[in-house]
């Protein structure tokens, strides 16, 4: 069954970020068609951009120069006052908290399919 080819063919390359931004214009598009909201909408792309941040911090993090209280560098900001680095304290519970966070982001999911199935047979 070759039903999801075409979208495969436009998401291929695209970035995490940019795969939820398509997500959201398509669902808020959705919605403004059919004059209603998917509740928890919102709370599914704020929690998918917090997971893209922390995947990226976990994944990028420089472990090897980790210091004795779990602080590693994460990465380096750039603005008006220059560079700034920044480091995140990583604990094997934070990590579990990070863990849990994006598995209840992917339960998430089921949420919004059930609310999306709602305003689509109305």
């Amino acid at each position: 069954d070759r039903t999801d080819e075409p979208g495969a063919i436009v998401i291929y390359k695209l970035t995490f970020s940019s795969k939820v931004d398509l997500f959201y214009r398509l669902i808020r598009s959705m919605e403004l068609a059919l004059n209603k909201e998917i509740q928890c909408f919102d709370s599914l792309i704020e929690n998918l951009k917090k997971c893209a941040t922390l995947r990226n911090a976990v994944i990028h993090a420089e472990w090897e120069n980790m210091d004795e209280n779990g602080f590693t560098y994460v990465k380096m900001h750039f603005d008006k006052n220059g560079l700034r680095q920044q480091y995140w304290q990583f604990t094997p519970d934070s990590l579990i908290e990070i863990d849990d966070f994006i598995n209840d982001t992917y339960s998430l999911f089921d949420k919004f399919e059930e609310e999306k199935q709602k305003i689509l047979s109305c």
